[in-house]
């Protein structure tokens, strides 16, 4: 069986960094999928650590952590779109189930991929 190590290092370092910021424990959940632009990785976050927080503050919060990880610039640059979103808009737009399937299929595909 083979693992997507690329999709479980960026998973690592953006929950290590958020983790990392919040004085209380909250949820964090993510989808980290193929974007189809020349296999960049499109890196949904779902957390409710972001209210209050602008979007682009967001965006930048996340940029930060991956530029401060040891992952090499060309690494970086197969990062993107970054969509960080709150519960409560993950939720409107449907993409909480987005971050479910992506989980499942990575269950079947990855088997050792492990998920919280």
């Amino acid at each position: 069986a083979r693992c997507n190590f690329f999709a479980d290092d960026v998973r690592r370092v953006i929950e290590e960094g958020l983790r990392a910021r919040m004085r209380k424990k909250r949820d964090i959940k993510m989808a980290i999928t193929p974007s189809g632009l020349n296999g960049r990785l499109r890196v949904l976050v779902v957390s409710d650590y972001f209210r209050r927080k602008s979007f682009f503050d967001r965006v930048d919060l996340i940029s930060n952590l991956l530029n401060a990880s040891g992952l090499t610039p060309k690494q970086r640059f197969q990062i993107g779109p970054i969509v960080p979103l709150t519960e409560h808009e993950a939720e409107r737009i449907g993409a909480l189930s987005e971050v479910m399937r992506e989980r499942n299929k990575n269950r079947r595909k990855f088997p050792c991929h492990e998920e919280d």
